[in-house]
């Protein structure tokens, strides 16, 4: 690596930060700050595509997230993607009003089971899933 090149995911000017938990069969992505601009969006989309690929939901709590933008939004429908084509689910726990409006106005909101807590969420998902039965 170059001296002047930066890793975008190492850099310190990113306002996002998140606390990752594993559980069961789902990874519980706490998310803080802002999901916006490109390297913000591809440190929350690339986290959470780790997860997808070794099988695990993925539980999203927002309530911490300020702003999503157009890079957060893309990630968020990517994300959707990638879990249906690996047989995963994912929930999205809490967005404030502002993100909350984000996600009904790009039509996001649709994609995504809401609910109230991180708890009902983990209980709202299957207990087997197509991935196990293709294995």
């Amino acid at each position: 690596m170059n001296s002047k090149e930066v890793d975008p995911l190492k850099s310190s000017r990113l306002k996002l930060s998140m606390n990752v938990s594993v559980t069961g069969n789902a990874a519980i992505l706490g998310l803080n700050g802002r999901i916006c601009f490109k390297h913000e969006a591809a440190l929350f989309s690339a986290i959470a595509q780790q997860f997808l690929k070794i099988g695990k939901h993925v539980v999203i709590e927002l309530s911490a997230v300020e702003a999503i933008d157009n890079a957060g939004i893309g990630a968020l429908v990517l994300l959707h993607m990638q879990a249906q084509a690996a047989g995963c689910e994912v929930r999205i726990v809490s967005p404030g009003k502002g993100v909350q409006q984000v996600l009904e106005l790009t039509n996001v909101a649709s994609l995504f089971e809401s609910c109230s807590s991180v708890e009902a969420a983990l209980s709202s998902l299957p207990e087997k899933w197509s991935k196990l039965l293709v294995s």
